[in-house]
């Protein structure tokens, strides 16, 4: 990469989020999204990175619809997104608004991509957060289900499709540190260098 340029910053943090949605393991598979709860605190997250579409400035993630940030993005679509490479030492911040898809032609694309192993968390009865008994009971109800139910649980899921309007880009890598803002100005991104 050329440490120079605004650009190459701007697809060197694209590049880290394309990494975490792709298969295998990276630094930016688990990144961090946070919004505002409903009572106005804000809140954070760890989410898997499923997707990532740079021409429409997306990345995605699933989640049970049942949780409680589904009806806070519903009530505010503005979220954060963070990702750290502590080896690289890079960081991307992305800003932007989520939008949530339930039970309609996205939502069953993304369902159908999904890893059988990603799905066995929608069949269970019991919602994100609710208090349990025994914490195996959840994983039991899941567990008697067969891998041929294929669509149980679909009416649990949300696709969560987040379009950026900020793009934060930070390396700590030696020799020495930099930082670069990219703002989206409805038709390219209007980039800057900013102190780290």
């Amino acid at each position: 990469m050329t440490r120079n340029s605004l650009s190459d910053t701007l697809k060197q943090a694209w590049a880290c989020m394309e990494a975490g949605a792709a298969p295998g393991k990276s630094r930016f598979s688990m990144v961090q999204v946070a919004n505002i709860g409903e009572d106005g605190r804000p809140r954070a997250r760890t989410v898997v990175i499923r997707n990532v579409d740079v021409v429409a400035r997306t990345l995605a993630f699933h989640t049970d619809q049942r949780s409680p940030k589904v009806k806070e993005l519903q009530s505010d679509p503005r979220v954060t997104v963070v990702g750290y490479d502590m080896e690289a030492g890079q960081q991307v911040r992305i800003e932007g608004a989520a939008r949530l898809h339930i039970g309609d032609s996205e939502a069953l694309a993304a369902w159908g991509e999904s890893r059988a192993e990603a799905r066995v968390g929608y069949r269970r009865q019991n919602a994100p957060g609710e208090a349990l008994a025994d914490p195996k009971m959840g994983d039991a109800q899941a567990d008697a289900l067969t891998p041929a139910d294929q669509t149980l649980g679909f009416d649990r899921f949300c696709w969560v499709v987040i379009q950026a309007t900020k793009v934060d880009w930070l390396s700590l890598g030696s020799p020495d540190h930099r930082r670069s803002i990219h703002r989206w100005n409805g038709a390219d991104w209007d980039s800057s260098w900013v102190a780290p």
